[in-house]
């Protein structure tokens, strides 16, 4: 997969509750790595409760990795304006030796395909990397 075939997801409206970054992480998914990953339909808004969600679906995330390749989910926390942490996710593409990450997100009001350095910029804290289990990292060219 390459940055172009991640640009086919860019520009979809985030919708709290009904398209947010766990959403488009799904989709990409499916769509791009023919992977179906099955999300609840309640996303809880505090990290505990997102913690909670996080580790039941930590079997399909067979490990956490030091360095991601392609397909990879980044998971970040962030601090919300009242003070609270919330996790957030993206997925990651390589390129050239850079790191890009699709996500949607309250703040870009749509999904965007951005090099990850300008992600933490909005305020993002990487947690970590997860290789999903079928997977053999690679970079795109």
């Amino acid at each position: 997969m390459t940055l172009r075939d991640a640009e086919a997801l860019v520009g979809i409206p985030y919708v709290e509750d009904h398209f947010d970054c766990a959403h488009l992480v799904s989709l990409t998914q499916q769509q791009l790595f023919g992977r179906t990953v099955a999300l609840p339909l309640y996303h809880p808004r505090g990290r505990r409760g997102q913690a909670a969600v996080i580790s039941r679906l930590a079997a399909q995330l067979a490990e956490k990795v030091a360095e991601p390749a392609t397909g990879d989910v980044a998971l970040y926390f962030e601090t919300e304006d009242d003070g609270r942490e919330r996790f957030h996710l993206g997925t990651v593409f390589l390129q050239a030796g850079e790191r890009w990450v699709l996500h949607a997100h309250a703040t870009t009001g749509a999904s965007v395909l951005q090099r990850e350095r300008d992600a933490l910029r909005m305020g993002l804290r990487v947690e970590g990397y997860y290789r999903w289990t079928d997977v053999q990292p690679h970079e795109s060219t």
